[in-house]
């Protein structure tokens, strides 16, 4: 992965070398330096650049579906382009690398998804979008309801719930093979258990809003999207997000009333921070070599 991560960097000239200067600036608050410092941005570029790169290996392969693919983000606008490379679903296959068909097939059916969402065209097969924010079954089309339903039905089109950017998802594929704390797949949580996860939430961010709106803000950004599973191996909850899918938040047994709205305040805020410090991460380690003996002691 090392190899396409600098391959990227090259192609972009080079990025901020600084990656733990940076990350002291997000943990001492400098609201306008938070979002003004181009972390962001630079962890959109090292995708965007990964993206490209993975079409152009797959084309030059001839894997199967390869030119549909690349055709079709051709077609989507800025904003497709974006919301389907900066998926955490996206970036995670893109991480990795591997330009298989199950890499293709997902890009392929993605970027139908965002056709959809645009209005320029009808699902040709049951869709969701990288994001899970929307669905539309077979030779649907247009705006999905709002998201007031919490239930899912394959025939009605869907719209997941949202606390100003950050997608909730509960019910999406995206959300299937997520394990638990305890080695077993995550469950999936009741329509009344993620509709109270989505109150405390709302809840949450208005208590950060009223605290500081730098880091409300903050928040809003580098989560991208917010899981909502059920540990069923026993009473254990909190918060939990990985390098593998940056912007992914996933709240454990939240609905339990145990967890109050601090308490996801506080789960949001730390994992925004993971998320910012993956994000540094990926464009320049924090640790470049090992440090001889001499220097730990």
């Amino acid at each position: 992965m090392m190899g396409r991560l600098e391959e990227a960097r090259d192609t972009l000239g080079g990025l901020p070398r600084c990656p733990v200067e940076q990350f002291i600036s997000t943990l001492q608050w400098h609201c306008g330096l938070l979002s003004s410092d181009g972390v962001y941005q630079d962890h959109c570029e090292v995708l965007y650049a990964l993206r490209d790169g993975l079409m152009d290996r797959a084309r030059e392969s001839c894997l199967a579906g390869s030119h549909e693919a690349w055709r079709g983000i051709a077609l989507l606008d800025d904003k497709g382009r974006e919301r389907l490379t900066l998926a955490p679903e996206t970036a995670h296959r893109l991480l990795r690398g591997i330009c298989d068909a199950a890499t293709i097939t997902f890009i392929r059916s993605s970027y139908e998804a965002e056709l959809v969402v645009a209005g320029h065209a009808l699902a040709s097969a049951d869709l969701w979008t990288a994001l899970a924010d929307r669905y539309f079954p077979a030779l649907t089309g247009g705006a999905p309801p709002g998201c007031n339903r919490w239930d899912f039905d394959a025939q009605i089109p869907y719209t997941s719930p949202s606390v100003g950017s950050i997608v909730i998802d509960s019910l999406s594929p995206h959300t299937r093979e997520i394990f638990g704390p305890h080695g077993r797949v995550s469950g999936d949580p009741s329509p009344g258990n993620a509709q109270e996860v989505h109150r405390k939430v709302v809840a949450g961010t208005d208590l950060l809003e009223k605290i500081d709106p730098g880091i409300a803000a903050f928040v809003d950004r580098e989560i991208t999207t917010l899981v909502i599973r059920n540990d069923g191996m026993g009473n254990a909850t909190g918060s939990s997000s990985s390098p593998q899918f940056i912007g992914r938040v996933i709240f454990w047994n939240a609905h339990f009333p145990t967890v109050g709205v601090p308490d996801c305040a506080e789960q949001l805020l730390h994992e925004a921070i993971h998320c910012r410090a993956y994000r540094i991460e990926l464009g320049a380690p924090f640790v470049t070599a090992a440090p001889s003996l001499e220097q730990v002691v």
